[in-house]
This record gives C-alpha cells, sequence and structure tokens, in this order.
C-alpha cells in the first residue's frame, strides 16, 4: 500500500468516526462536500488532539460553533445556563472522543496509536502549524443545520508501514459495555 493509500485509508475512517460522533450525539448528520468560507468558523470554539506512533503521527481538530456545543451538551436540564467555560471543555471533551474513536478503527487494523491530550482554542488566531507537518484537510458537517469543521493531518514517518484497509470480520467495535 503506498502512503497516499494509507493517508487516503485513514481519512475514511476519520470521516466515519466524525459522523459516528455526531451521531451518537443524536444529531441529524449530513456531510457537506462543498467547503465552506474557512472565515466563517474563525469565531467558534476549536479544540486539538494528537495520536501517534514509531510510525504514523495523526493530528485532529475540531470547530463547533457554540449552538452546537450547547446542542449536544449531555446535561440539558437548563441549556441556558451552560457558560462559555463548560462549552470550551465540552469542545475539547468531543475532540478526544473523536480521537478515541479514530484509535479503535486503526487498532482494528493492525496500526496501534497513543493519543495525547486536547488543546482548546478560541477566536480566529488558531495556528494550524500545531497539526505538525502532515497535510492538512479539513471535513464540513452540517448538524441539525450548522456547519462544523473536522480536521485532519497525518505525518508517515515509516514508508514501509503496512496497514490493514479492512477491519477483520469478527472485530469488536470498541464499545464499552456497562454492566
Amino acid at each position: 500500500m503506498s502512503q497516499t493509500q494509507l493517508i487516503d485509508s485513514i481519512h475514511e475512517l476519520f470521516h466515519t468516526a466524525c459522523k459516528d460522533l455526531f451521531e451518537g450525539l443524536n444529531c441529524q448528520v449530513l456531510a457537506s462536500d462543498v467547503p465552506v468560507d474557512r472565515y466563517e468558523l474563525d469565531d467558534a470554539p476549536a479544540a486539538f488532539i494528537d495520536g501517534g506512533s514509531d510510525d504514523l503521527e495523526i493530528f485532529i481538530g475540531l470547530r463547533m460553533p457554540l449552538q452546537v456545543l450547547a446542542m449536544t451538551y449531555p446535561v440539558q436540564d437548563d441549556v441556558a445556563s451552560i457558560d462559555d467555560a463548560i462549552l470550551e471543555d465540552w469542545v475539547a471533551e468531543l475532540a478526544n472522543r473523536l480521537m478515541g474513536l479514530v484509535k479503535a478503527h486503526l487498532t482494528r487494523r493492525d496500526c496501534m496509536i497513543m493519543i495525547g491530550l486536547p488543546t482548546f482554542y478560541y477566536g480566529a488566531d488558531v495556528d494550524y502549524t500545531t497539526m505538525g507537518n502532515g497535510q492538512f484537510v479539513a471535513f464540513y458537517f452540517d448538524l441539525d443545520g450548522v456547519i462544523c469543521q473536522c480536521d485532519i493531518a497525518i505525518e508517515i514517518f515509516n514508508p514501509d508501514m503496512q496497514f490493514n484497509a479492512e477491519a477483520p470480520a469478527d472485530a469488536d467495535d470498541g464499545s464499552i459495555e456497562f454492566f
């Protein structure tokens, strides 16, 4: 598998993980093929997180408007009273969950990574160089009528890295059972 094929496969896994995350938050999810003007989301809170191994490094980011963060926040008793600090923490938690989903997809394909800690940014001065040297790609999703941005950058260190493009049929979905 070439590096381009490897990166394309990880992009597909990332896109699936994004949809899984948003659907798990009870959002109506539509992938947007047409990217929005980046500046439309400049005021949206953003969180970034990385994960990697000796073979590769993956950086992901989420830009989610406050409206979507409030809508998806798990405690909905009094949404009007949720302050910005709580929603800032929530976007970081969502980035962490998204990376966890990506890690689960990769693990099922015999690609192990360690996950870092999320970093939160707010405002137009987000520095995308924090996403390393990999090629930056943005995916856009319409969540109940509001556009959100999911970013990924992948850096391959091992040119001979092998990747099982399909998960084994008996692969666990990574869910946790509570009893």
